[in-house]
């Protein structure tokens, strides 16, 4: 390329020393000076400057012309020595100047080399009184040292001369494409850094080896690593290591600069129209412009059902990159996930390279994770550790019993688990807790439910212990619980097919014999809860659309069926009455029985691996040979007969396909007289354990004669237990229901006495204790009875008052409001506690703060308020849970309670008032509030809130400041509705039975002014304060904030209206006590101002039963807190 050369003509300024030499330095850069004699510092200057320019950028080249007509000059000005010990005055001194024409050359810039600053001379102004005053000005300003006055003193004589440089611009052009290049990587670098983050930051730090995956990291390393731009496509069940594998290719030295990209950080806040958009285009031109490389975790989040979501509209610029081979993309897609993006971007996925990543094998995973226990070793040293039984034991559970995500991942998310609830335990020695196959096994029978009896070979299961724990609420069906225990000691064995359900069993018999009861009991055994059993009616899906709804679901939704068991896989399957289901579901049980799995609409797969399923059907169950009275006995060639009818019952129903896949057809007998009885007591013990009983402490006695009435009334050999269930409904229940709603309050710890008519009730009860007794009905008689006279009965009545008090504070601290708080804490420590100094982020080697002080000082103080908050509550807490325990004691000591409970309602309003502030403890927004109240039928609605407000201000700290509605004042702005700030004494004056206030704007500023009164917000009716009765005053709470702009004054005079009188519900009720939502609180209203927070808890209470959040609880009138509006305009007064 042929060089430009060029004249630029510049200035120098010339000073000869005492020695005769001369020094030489441009003007604008006095720093570049030569020394030698004239000719020889001048010569130098231009050889340098020769060089120097060729290589600067235009801009800097640019400084060095000059206009004609500079000049130097000398200018006396009495500088201030500034000496320290005494006072001096000023001293004058030459200072040497550069004055360079300006613009039209009237106006003037002058250089001050020595000092090395400038200043402007305009035409006006006479040239000696500026530069004595600006001299003066810039040296107070240098603060002048030693070394600055040796500059100054004594001054040498200047001159300046004009000096041409030829430069010669060699490859200007060049150096320009370089310098252009250079600032697009800078600036793509900074886009890609904007709208993603780098995968160096996600690898730094070091990780467990990958093991197992050497095939499929070679191959993506060749196919980004290539000269071609290729997307890979990382295709595998969840669990199967994608991320793993992306996160190990970014730490070897051959991975290029990746960044890693997630949807939702790309379009948040991107509320524009086409902004998505615009920012995707942006950060793949940028990967373009840089070579990088994209890592995408949640690529299925593009291909979206709806355009508007942002989804093809995202897929049409990815994929123009993609297919045209701009950018290296790699992606993770699940199969399902997959097979959708295929359907919606054929075009998009076919310029993706698939590389299929498969599960490991066990053998694999294991040695996987035995590496990673290696690295958890010496990474994470304080922590719970693996043995070598703990890794086998997890593999072997997982593969039995996680079949929905795949090696390595289930095991290893498992163990994480297990470390996770194991952390700060400690073995003997001290040391972090060693973590062996005892802690695997009953870590996921804990998360599970699956007992450990079933999990490990080392605990037992006796037939004869687990028919009996089934048994136990059974009555009648002693073969077909010892054919369940048969089964599930089969299952304890392993001797069930892998692919199969647990146990897959067909209940025969009549209705109300105790099937479905088996049912829970075995949920209950099983998995802990009788919740674990998954109940459809099969009656219900008689035809095949909803058989299809029950199994496979839709496109648009999912089965009912499948989605459960995807939901809660460990579970009992009930399909009651099976014979009554469309037959299209007895071929689709084929299915589940045989292969223990459903596959939906959408492809997915409910896996009945770890469910008992269990059919129930009425067949041949009311084709008796003979009735049974009350006292018959069931002959052992009537039962043979039985289990054959309900076989050929069963056989003539069902197909013999669905059949050969059952693990046992169980048939359940008619119930005698006998054990009908016996299901009368286990249903009245039901009944005693009932809520209302229980929480009223009332006992039920019922005698063994009045047991046989009940029974023999109930006893229906068709119906079983359920029409004794309903007469029992009949015959005890509604009559006690009756007694006690007459009774109310009397009836609380009494003792409720149920005798067969004609019998005496054999009690030792005072004399006096009967309170009522019901009619006659079905051969029974209910009657209630006062035990231990009134004294027990307040006893009792305060025991259940403190612990009812207790329970509601323990339900406070475990909503998400309190948790939340703890969780804050957790985090903010573990903030602080990072150290002085992490790995920093620019040239290696180097190291930043890992916070500044101000924000460990903001971090501390957040902190700290709430660590306060969170040890209010919980000690409040505790007082309450003393004194139920004390109260406890008492009552079943006999002693009176009366003086411990007397506690209870000090320490429940002592927790509301730390519970919420607790609850508020997170908000920003908290010590300044700008409200209206507005009364628009009598101004005694306004005085009366007003007024116990302004009582409590100065307790609180408080500062309240008043705008009246329409009140002028000369000094205040005439646009403002608002009136000029007024007093406390003021609106106290005002707030007098003739003061006549009905709209007023209240400024409060002061602790926790906002957090209190921002819930104060809405309609309050008062009782009895005016002879229009009710009245109301409006809250509005306008800004979070007590000073505005005069645009916000503006803003607030529109929101200025005085309310009219309101209708519908009201927020807050004045009677003798405070009623929030409808609900009336233990606050009397004339001490409303002082327990504001119990109020405020209320207002809380209400408003998350309604699914708001505590900051949606905080609305504001103005449209924009005055906070953030700093900026805006000045604040005015």
């Amino acid at each position: 390329m042929s060089e430009r050369q060029s004249i630029v003509t510049t200035w120098t300024i010339e000073r000869v020393v005492p020695s005769g030499a001369t020094t030489c330095a441009p003007v604008v850069a006095p720093e570049l000076c030569a020394f030698g004699d004239d000719d020889g510092a001048r010569e130098e200057v231009r050889v340098f400057l020769a060089h120097h320019l060729a290589t600067e950028a235009p801009a800097a080249v640019a400084r060095y012309f000059l206009p004609a007509g500079v000049e130097a000059t000398a200018f006396e000005v009495a500088l201030d020595p500034g000496a320290p010990t005494r006072a001096r005055p000023p001293r004058p001194v030459e200072v040497a100047c550069v004055l360079i024409p300006y613009g039209d050359g009237r106006d003037r810039l002058a250089l001050v080399p020595a000092l090395g600053a400038a200043f402007f001379v305009d035409r006006k102004d006479e040239l000696a009184e500026v530069a004595a005053r600006e001299l003066a000005r810039l040296a107070a300003a240098a603060e002048l040292d030693g070394d600055d006055w040796r500059r100054l003193l004594p001054p040498l004589e200047l001159t300046v001369a004009p000096l041409p440089v030829t430069v010669r611009f060699a490859a200007t052009e060049a150096a320009t494409a370089a310098r252009l290049a250079a600032e697009a990587r800078r600036r793509a670098r900074a886009t890609l850094d904007e709208l993603a983050a780098p995968l160096a930051d996600r690898v730094r730090g070091g990780a467990a080896p990958l093991v197992g995956r050497e095939r499929e990291a070679a191959s993506l390393d060749a196919l980004l690593g290539g000269r071609d731009r290729l997307a890979v496509l990382l295709c595998g069940d969840a669990g199967v290591g994608k991320t793993a594998l992306v996160l190990a290719w970014g730490r070897t030295a051959t991975a290029r600069p990746t960044w890693v990209v997630t949807l939702a950080h790309l379009v948040a806040g991107a509320s524009g129209f086409g902004e998505a958009e615009k920012r995707v285009t942006e950060l793949f031109a940028a990967a373009e412009a840089l070579d990088a490389a994209l890592y995408f975790e949640d690529f299925a989040s593009l291909f979206r059902e709806r355009v508007e979501d942002g989804g093809l509209a995202l897929t049409a610029i990815v994929r123009r990159f993609v297919v045209e081979g701009r950018v290296r993309v790699v992606a993770e897609l699940t199969p399902a996930a997959l097979a959708r993006a295929e359907r919606r971007e054929v075009a998009l996925v076919g310029a993706m390279t698939q590389l299929a990543i498969a599960p490991l094998d066990p053998a694999t995973t294991i040695a996987a994770l035995t590496a990673r226990a290696a690295h958890w070793r010496r990474a994470e040293a304080r922590r719970p550790q693996l043995d070598a039984r703990a890794i086998a034991a997890a593999v072997e559970l997982a593969r039995r019993y996680l079949p929905y995500r795949a090696f390595p991942g289930k095991a290893v998310e498992l163990l994480d688990e297990l470390r996770a609830a194991a952390d700060g335990e400690v073995g003997p020695d001290g040391a972090p807790r060693l973590l062996g196959a005892d802690a695997v096994y009953d870590g996921f029978a804990a998360a599970t439910g699956v007992p450990a009896m079933l999990l490990r070979d080392d605990r037992p299961l006796l037939a004869a212990e687990l028919c009996e724990a089934l048994g136990r609420r059974m009555v009648g069906q002693a073969e077909a619980v010892a054919r369940v225990a048969e089964v599930l000691c089969t299952v304890k064995a392993q001797l069930q097919p892998a692919d199969k359900p647990l146990a897959t069993f067909l209940f025969a018999g009549p209705t109300g014999v105790g099937k479905t009861e088996l049912a829970k009991r075995l949920a209950q055994l099983l998995f802990g809860d009788e919740a674990r059993l998954v109940r459809f009616d099969m009656s219900e899906y008689a035809d095949p659309w909803a058989a299809e709804r029950l199994i496979r679901g839709s496109a648009s939704g999912d089965g009912l069926l499948t989605a459960r068991l995807r939901q809660q896989p460990f579970a009992v399957v009930l399909l009651d009455e099976i014979e009554k289901a469309h037959p299209a579901v007895h071929d689709l049980l084929l299915q589940v029985a045989g292969e223990g799995r459903l596959t939906d609409a959408r492809g997915r797969t409910a896996y009945f691996h770890n469910a008992i399923l269990i059919l129930t059907s009425n067949l041949g169950g009311h084709e008796r040979a003979q009735p049974i009275g009350l006292a018959a006995r069931v002959a052992t060639d009537e039962r043979t007969r039985e289990l054959a009818r309900y076989r050929a019952a069963v056989t003539a129903a069902f197909r013999p396909e669905l059949l050969n896949r059952l693990d046992a057809i169980i048939p359940f007998h008619h119930l005698d007289g006998e054990q009908i009885a016996a299901v009368a007591r286990l249903a009245i013990g039901e009944l005693a354990e009932r809520r209302g009983l229980v929480q009223a402490n009332l006992g039920l006695d019922v005698s063994d004669r009045a047991i046989a009435t009940l029974a023999a009334g109930g006893y229906a050999a068709a119906w079983g237990a359920r029409a004794l269930r309903r007469h029992l409904d009949a015959a005890l229940v509604t009559p006690l229901a009756r007694l006690l709603a007459r009774l109310g309050k009397d009836a609380h710890g009494a003792l409720v006495v149920v005798r067969a008519d004609g019998e005496e009730a054999d009690l030792d009860l005072p004399s006096g204790a009967h309170l009522g007794a019901s009619p006659s009905a079905h051969g029974v008689t209910v009657a209630v009875w006062r035990r231990g006279g009134a004294g027990g009965r307040r006893n009792a009545k305060g025991a259940l008052l403190a612990a009812a008090a207790r329970r509601e504070a323990d339900g406070w601290m475990a909503r998400d409001l309190a948790t939340d708080v703890r969780t804050q804490r957790d985090w903010l420590r573990a903030q602080l506690a990072r150290g002085d100094a992490q790995p920093g982020a620019g040239r290696k080697g180097k190291r930043r703060p890992a916070l500044a002080s101000a924000q460990v000082q903001q971090l501390a103080i957040e902190l700290a308020r709430l660590d306060q908050a969170w040890a209010a509550a919980t000690a409040a807490q505790g007082e309450l849970a003393v004194v139920e325990e004390l109260a406890i004691a008492a009552a079943l000591a006999g002693d009176d309670v009366a003086a411990t409970v007397a506690e209870v309602p000090a320490l429940a309003r002592d927790f509301a008032r730390a519970m919420f502030w607790l609850a508020v403890a997170r908000r920003e927004a908290r010590d300044e509030i700008t409200l209206t109240l507005s009364a628009p039928e009598h101004p005694a609605a306004l005085a009366s809130w007003l007024g116990s407000v302004l009582a409590t201000a100065a307790r609180r700290g408080w500062t309240i400041t008043g705008h009246g509605h329409n009140d002028r004042a000369p000094s205040w702005p005439v646009e403002r509705v608002w009136g000029p700030p007024r007093d406390r004494a003021w609106l106290a004056g005002k707030i007098t039975p003739g003061g006549g206030l009905r709209n007023i704007l209240v400024r409060i500023r002061g602790p926790g002014a906002a957090v209190v009164l921002g819930l104060e917000a809405g309609v309050h009716r008062f009782h009895g304060v005016a002879k229009i009765d009710p009245c109301h005053l409006v809250v509005r709470v306008m800004a979070l904030s007590t000073e505005f702009t005069d645009e916000q004054w503006r803003e607030l005079a529109t929101l200025a209206a005085p309310a009219t009188s309101p209708r519908g519900a009201v927020d807050r009720v004045y009677r003798e006590q405070v009623e929030v939502a409808g609900a009336p609180l233990e606050v009397p209203v004339a001490e409303h101002g002082e327990r504001l927070e119990e109020i405020g808890l209320a207002v809380i209470a209400a408003g998350l039963a309604r699914g708001l959040t505590v900051d949606e609880l905080y609305p504001t009138a103005l449209g924009q807190a005055a906070a953030d509006d700093g900026d805006d305009g000045e604040v005015a007064p």
